[in-house]
């Protein structure tokens, strides 16, 4: 923005546009991933919470401290993928020149903020609101930071990469966030079962698999500036023509997987109904890898999209079921 263009503060020194820097903030804090752990976390909530045979009543201190709980796992997600952008500026400019560092839309100062911000944020209210928040979130944090910073910068390996990935959105976040979910609701309190609830084990099963997916399937627009860079990823290392089958034989694995788990924990009308949503979702899946070119970087691009989607799609189906299997007709 040119300085012409900058509104005015009273004594007439202009200012940033605010609306232009909350974009900018938006845009470093990656939409997919927020999207992403709020989903994650409002599927947890009604499996953990409200899907159990005894409901706990939802008070307002409860809604604040759900508040609080996403607050937090949203400023863990800003620390993870913030820290990951200011150790790649150099491989973004080529990668991902449109992001806010890579495109100088943010400089390294302001990002070095908001990293250091969301991590402050993040481990303060997992303080507060209880201990397995905050070993969720440490746990999580401590991965995020060894996959991006050096001297182990694991994302530079095609195995600890993708593994890392694995780990946060699958037994972390699920079995992490639902344990403090119910933890805060004291569920259980007068007697009834402590144990997570089977939708929560089936997100966890379907994340760590999916999210393996995930974690290759995002490097395939990437071998450029990841081969100028010496990041070592399974496109890289094999050809993206590799990787794609391997992320798409795991994804499939996930929805096979989960499909089978839920025969055997849930009732059979529910059981039945994620079965048929599994073999559904993998079709789309399919059908989009089996028609792409490794050259075709467009393609591939809205393969990884697709991913996403379906990815966050699971965190609706599997409440969806579990409600099912609680229906009586």
């Amino acid at each position: 923005m040119e300085p012409a263009e900058l509104p005015l503060l009273g004594d007439g020194e202009p200012r940033p546009d605010l609306a232009r820097r909350w974009q900018t903030i938006w845009a470093f804090s990656r939409p997919h991933t927020v999207i992403g752990t709020s989903l994650s976390l409002l599927g947890l909530v009604v499996i953990a919470v409200l899907l159990q045979p005894a409901p706990i009543s939802i008070s307002f201190h409860s809604l604040v401290l759900f508040a609080a709980t996403w607050l937090a796992a949203l400023a863990a997600n800003v620390y993870i993928v913030g820290l990951n952008q200011l150790t790649d500026i150099a491989l973004d400019r080529i990668n991902k020149p449109d992001l806010p560092l890579a495109s100088g839309a943010m400089s390294r100062q302001e990002a070095l903020r908001v990293v250091a911000l969301s991590a402050v944020l993040a481990l303060g209210l997992g303080v507060v609101l209880g201990v397995w928040l905050l070993a969720t979130l440490s746990i999580s944090m401590f991965v995020g930071t060894v996959y991006s910073l050096p001297p182990l910068r694991l994302k530079r390996s095609f195995i600890w990469a993708p593994l890392c990935i694995s780990l946060v959105r699958g037994p972390l976040v699920n079995l992490g966030l639902g344990a403090h979910l119910l933890a805060i609701t004291r569920f259980g309190s007068a007697g009834g079962d402590r144990g997570l609830p089977p939708g929560v084990w089936l997100l966890t099963l379907f994340m760590s698999l999916g999210a393996l997916g995930i974690g290759i399937a995002k490097d395939l627009p990437d071998i450029e500036g990841d081969r100028t860079h010496a990041i070592g990823n399974l496109a890289v290392r094999w050809g993206p023509d590799w990787a794609l089958r391997v992320s798409t034989a795991l994804w499939t694995a996930a929805n096979l997987a989960t499909a089978l788990l839920g025969t055997a924990i849930l009732p059979p009308l529910a059981a039945m109904a994620l079965v048929l949503a599994q073999l559904f979702l993998g079709g789309i899946l399919i059908r989009s890898a089996s028609g792409l070119q490794a050259d075709d970087r467009a393609g591939i691009q809205a393969h990884y999209r697709l991913l996403w989607r379906l990815f966050h799609a699971e965190y609706v189906l599997v409440p969806l079921v579990v409600a099912l299997g609680r229906w009586r007709p």
